[in-house]
């Protein structure tokens, strides 16, 4: 059995991002509400970065 796989076939279907101008606690709403880590953060139609939960942890933690 090959584990070979496409993108497109191990892909999501639908990329959920968030704008660089979201708050922090919408943000971990809505990281917990999709059961994911990690959201690319989008600025101008383009990808400004990555926000993960580790980020958010520690930027709290810090203040």
């Amino acid at each position: 059995m090959s584990m070979r796989c496409l993108i497109l076939q191990c892909d999501s279907l639908y990329l959920i991002s968030i704008d660089s101008n979201s708050d922090l606690w919408m943000v971990s709403d809505l990281m917990s509400a999709r059961n994911v880590r990690k959201l690319p953060v989008i600025t101008n139609d383009r990808v400004f970065g990555i926000i993960t939960t580790s980020d958010m942890v520690k930027h709290i933690a810090d203040h």
